[in-house]
């Protein structure tokens, strides 16, 4: 359902999870220039005084380089994020209008105005940062506990060992919490809408509200809930 859903925007999600990808290898990629600098230049007393001037300047050369190409690809990304998420939303909302256009007049009375109105506005601006939190967050962190094992292997093998051991729990418990807090969420999305469709009822019949007074019995139900 979901593939079938973002299939419109395939294209420019394998790209942009593609340049995240890339920003992420090139932030890490950062501390093993440096390591190199320390240790195969500054500290290694195989080389002169030349050598190691010409090494570190190479070096530093690569760094700054490297740097400038993080910071440009980082900066194409947030754009490419902010324009994909725009789309999305923008499409979750025709698509939301248009099923709600033609649910059964039952179900939308008990939706009432403001219930309506809070799920194709509000319940489509919670898709903004879907790409990033859903997609590529998990795939690029993925990523990047390679990487590090990787790294973590051909530095010290006890240590990738003590880190491999220590992933397995973290995993465990964000899935448990992530069980934990779903419906939890969607029990507060839920009460919101109500909140919401309230609101909504309130200031459409205001006149009725102000005939009657009551101005202080609708402020404390909705303070209450």
């Amino acid at each position: 359902c979901y593939l079938r859903w973002f299939k419109p925007f395939s294209a420019a999600l394998v790209s942009f999870l593609g340049l995240s990808m890339v920003c992420s290898l090139l932030q890490m990629c950062e501390p093993l220039v440096l390591r190199h600098i320390l240790d195969s230049v500054l500290l290694n007393p195989a080389l002169s005084v030349d050598n190691k001037r010409s090494a570190l300047t190479l070096s530093c050369v690569a760094l700054i380089l490297l740097l400038v190409t993080s910071t440009a690809l980082s900066t194409i990304r947030e754009f490419r994020q902010h324009t994909l998420n725009t789309r999305i939303i923008l499409h979750a909302k025709r698509l939301l209008f248009s099923h709600t256009l033609r649910l059964p007049l039952k179900t939308i009375q008990y939706l009432k105005e403001g219930g309506i109105i809070s799920r194709v506005s509000n319940d489509a601006e919670q898709l903004y940062g879907f790409v990033q939190s859903a997609i590529c967050g998990p795939a690029i962190s993925v990523v990047k506990v390679l990487f590090v094992l990787i790294i973590l292997t051909r530095v010290n093998a006890p240590l990738a060992a003590i880190a491999v051991a220590s992933i397995i729990p973290a995993i465990a418990i964000s899935v448990m919490f992530v069980d934990r807090v779903r419906p939890l969420y969607r029990s507060l999305r839920e009460e919101s809408d109500k909140i919401n469709s309230h609101v909504g009822e309130v200031f459409s019949g205001i006149r009725v509200v102000r005939g009657f007074r009551r101005e202080r019995f609708e402020t404390h139900r909705h303070t209450r809930a």
